[in-house]
This record gives C-alpha cells, structure tokens and sequence, in this order.
C-alpha cells in the first residue's frame, strides 16, 4: 500500500473540519499510512477457525437486577428534602 498523498490528508482534514499546518500533514501522512498498512496487515490474518467474540474476557455485570418495590410515599420523600414548597421538593435553577 502506497502512503497517503498530501492531497487525501487535505480532504480527510476537510471533511473533518480541521485546519492543519504543513507540518501536521507531514505527520498525519506518516500516522495514517502506518494505521491503514496495519490494518491491512491484519485483513490478511486467517481467521476462519477463530470463535466470534464480544468480549475478549468474561465479563460479566456487575448491576443486580431490577427489583419492583412500590413506590415511597410523598410525606416521607418531602420530609427528606432540603427544601420543599408545599408538596413539591424546591431545586436550584438549571438555566437562567
């Protein structure tokens, strides 16, 4: 595979909003070149007898499950707040 031209990393830069100097592009031509020969180094690995994966360990969750509990009652929850006015519990302002 032939390294990128100044001309793609140009467009690639363009089509991702960026403005780079002339020594960025130098340097992005040698990074992305070396990416993109990686991975087609790794196209040509045989992996035909290689189990599909969605994790490379066992991971597994760490959250229980959900439970269904009824709900608390109102007095207990506007008793618990900082501030309340009335039965509604009183926030500070999000926006302003």
């Amino acid at each position: 595979m032939d390294d990128l031209s100044r001309e793609e990393i140009l467009k690639i830069s363009q089509l991702s909003y960026l403005e780079l100097t002339d020594k960025e592009i130098s340097k992005l031509q040698k990074e992305l070149s070396d990416i993109i020969r990686y991975f087609t180094l790794l196209n040509k690995l045989d992996t035909k007898n290689v189990e599909l994966t969605g994790h490379t360990t066992k991971a597994q969750s760490v959250m229980r499950e959900d439970e269904v509990h009824p709900p608390l009652k109102t007095e207990k929850v506007i008793n618990n707040a900082p501030q309340t006015s009335g039965e509604f519990i009183k926030v500070p302002p999000v926006l302003e």
